[in-house]
């Protein structure tokens, strides 16, 4: 499996109200086949230049050189500020 040789900063995610499960499994001393159903989703790469979009590009590009099936990059949505209010109420309406 290749991580890139930099910093990235995510979540392990499996699906929407799966927290519990999620803690249970890094809790576990010895990791067993449910692992196989996290992924870890990227939210930023801290200590590359540029604004949050070029800085999640430094890893896109990594993960076209370097196949890796558990590394995900967030849909990033810009809005504007007007907009802010209705994307959060969706999200929190779809339990996010």
């Amino acid at each position: 499996m290749d991580f890139p040789d930099f910093e990235i900063d995510g979540e392990p995610w499996t699906k929407r109200g799966d927290f519990e499960r999620i803690s249970s499994l890094v809790r576990l001393k010895i990791p067993d086949n449910r692992w196989k159903t996290v992924s870890f989703n990227i939210f930023e790469v801290p200590n590359q230049k540029g604004g949050l979009l070029e800085r999640l590009k430094v890893l896109q590009v990594h993960l076209e050189q370097y196949t890796n099936k558990i590394l995900r990059i967030i849909k990033q949505t810009p809005i504007k500020s007007k907009q802010l209010d209705n994307f959060l109420d969706k999200v929190v309406n779809n339990k996010g």
